[in-house]
């Protein structure tokens, strides 16, 4: 049972809140950064929990205030020794403190844990671990020297970001990450217990599947991502109009693409409700294009299979784990422009091939990310760390470190 739901700290009120004595029902805070890509894992979470009988969730989206962002503002001039990123984990916590600590408006004796998306947000509330008993679980799709080593972040703030997230691993009790890439690095790179380390990979749940397409007209490729250049949108673009526009109708979703009138057979979705992405436009496409250059974990790979939508996407950081190259979808290299082109023709001149893979992501997809199975397991996890016993009726689901 969800008791609060707020895109705000200041409009929470006590009276919706679990009170300060435990129960058998799990009380859970659910504390999600507004400006992170993982806010689908929230929105995944805050439904799967509407449904747990043995749960009372909190959900709150976490806006820093003004002085918030004075204090993480970037220095000029002075970039290389700007360590803008560090301020601004602190200031997180500075500002969380004064809302978790015992009397404050989100006291963090009230719940017996804190889910925390991504893990900086979880600074605050492992600094109130001790006095207020609620254990802490981090939830990320990579860590700091992941980014360093794999994804090119490798210089003095990252490092000294890296060394604030390894006492904050330290202090917590779960610590939840999208892939087996970003969980190994939490093992190896920072010495955490096997115990600790959960793989909670991408989910999806109510998905509308695609019906079988009409070949005779044009295939139907979809990029989603509002950083257009970064994901790649830009270049996929250039690879429609100068090969596709006649066989394949490109819809873009994306808040940073500005709608090109003078682009043949291409639809300017902009930013779409993610209601709306799952309902009712991803079930109508064929492939899913993302080649970006720069990502961590790629949760509309996800999206797409549990609809039958293929996916064709970057081989970077925990992507791969996301695809069964050749059955679900198809994995391309970083930067490879005609292992692109490649991969989107062998489809588009192979419909059957196509249908095969379209229809074995769709069966194959809710068993590895279903809902229910991945945010069950986790949540039994939680309240096992928390000290409460697992719900019978709810299947074990994480798979962790050995």
């Amino acid at each position: 049972m969800n008791l609060a739901v707020s895109d705000n700290l200041a409009s929470i009120r006590p009276e919706t809140l679990p009170g300060l004595h435990r129960t058998r029902r799990l009380r859970l805070l659910c504390l999600t950064m507004k400006f992170t890509g993982l806010r689908s894992f929230a929105l995944e979470m805050r439904s799967y929990l509407d449904r747990r009988a043995d749960v009372d969730a909190v959900h709150v989206t976490y806006f820093p205030p003004l002085w918030v962002k004075a204090l993480c503002a970037h220095v000029p001039f002075f970039e290389e020794w700007d360590y803008a990123v560090v301020r601004t984990v602190h200031s997180w916590r500075l500002h969380l403190s004064s809302w978790l600590r015992a009397g404050g408006p989100l006291d963090l004796r009230r719940f017996d844990a804190a889910v925390c998306t991504s893990q900086f947000v979880g600074l605050a509330p492992a600094d109130l671990r001790a006095s207020s008993g609620c254990r802490v679980v981090l939830f990320g799709d990579s860590t700091t020297r992941n980014n360093a080593r794999d994804l090119g972040f490798d210089d003095a703030v990252h490092r000294a970001l890296a060394r604030v997230e390894h006492r904050l691993f330290d202090r917590a009790d779960l610590i939840a990450m999208t892939s087996d890439w970003a969980r190994r690095s939490v093992l190896d790179d920072y010495a955490q217990p096997g115990h600790k380390a959960l793989l909670v990979p991408p989910t999806a749940g109510h998905v509308s599947h695609r019906s079988p397409r009409d070949r005779s007209g044009p295939v139907r490729v979809v990029f989603i991502g509002n950083s257009f250049v970064r994901k790649g949108g830009d270049r996929l673009l250039r690879w429609h109009q100068e090969r596709w526009q006649d066989r394949v109708e490109l819809h873009v979703c994306s808040s940073e693409a500005v709608a090109d009138p003078s682009c043949r057979n291409v639809v300017w979705h902009g930013r779409v409700d993610r209601d709306r992405l799952l309902g009712d436009l991803l079930p109508t496409m064929d492939l899913f294009v993302m080649p970006t250059t720069s990502d961590q974990s790629c949760w509309p790979a996800v999206e797409a299979q549990m609809a039958g939508v293929v996916p064709i996407v970057t081989r970077i950081g925990g992507i791969p784990e996301l695809v069964e190259p050749g059955v679900t979808g198809l994995l391309v290299g970083k930067g490879d422009e005609a292992g692109f082109v490649a991969a989107v023709e062998s489809l588009l001149n192979d419909p059957d091939r196509l249908d095969a893979m379209s229809q074995a992501a769709q069966v194959r997809a809710p068993a590895r990310f279903g809902r229910d199975i991945v945010l069950g397991r986790l949540v039994d996890r939680i309240r096992e760390a928390a000290g409460l016993p697992s719900d019978p009726a709810t299947a074990p689901a994480i798979v962790e470190a050995r």
